[in-house]
């Protein structure tokens, strides 16, 4: 990430529905953290393609050198990944160079997925029904990657 300091940001109003998802899964899984379920959101949001600007003030949701702890250091991998694949598409990709462009928009991708994600927050009934729906977008996502399973995944990734 060089000198650059980067702050991962959310528009106030998602903001607001991403510490609701957050509230409601703390329910269950009470470990969960701010900056995973951002970071899934924008996964969420590049699977589906759509990427969508931010709305009105910004609020700070986690500093970037939060992603140079060990246990997030493949997700900057990631980040930049989705970055390379979304600018050899987009026209205005080229000139896009700094590490605060990519975070620019991997956030509209996070912002597709935070809206997505309450959305389905919304149309269920429990934290449970929530979560189970949540594992099976997720399990949808992988199976598209052409990955067997995600559990499948996680045992493949724990023999290495």
């Amino acid at each position: 990430m060089g000198a650059e300091t980067i702050i991962l940001k959310l528009d106030s109003e998602r903001n607001k529905k991403l510490d609701e998802i957050i509230s409601r899964t703390k329910e269950i899984l009470s470990q969960v953290r701010k900056i995973k379920l951002y970071l899934l959101a924008g996964f969420y949001g590049f699977y589906l393609s759509e990427r969508r600007v931010s709305n009105g003030d910004k609020v700070d949701v986690s500093r970037g050198e939060f992603l140079e702890k060990d246990e997030y250091k493949d997700f900057q991998k990631y980040i930049a990944a989705i970055y390379e694949l979304t600018s050899k598409n987009d026209a205005e990709g080229s000139e896009k160079k700094s590490s605060k462009d990519m975070y620019a928009v991997f956030e509209e991708f996070v912002n597709t997925g935070v809206d997505e994600l309450y959305n389905l927050l919304q149309n269920c009934k429990s934290s449970e029904e929530f979560l189970e729906e949540l594992e099976l977008r997720i399990q949808e996502a992988y199976e598209s990657l052409g990955f067997e399973s995600l559990e499948q995944e996680e045992i493949d990734y724990g023999n290495e």
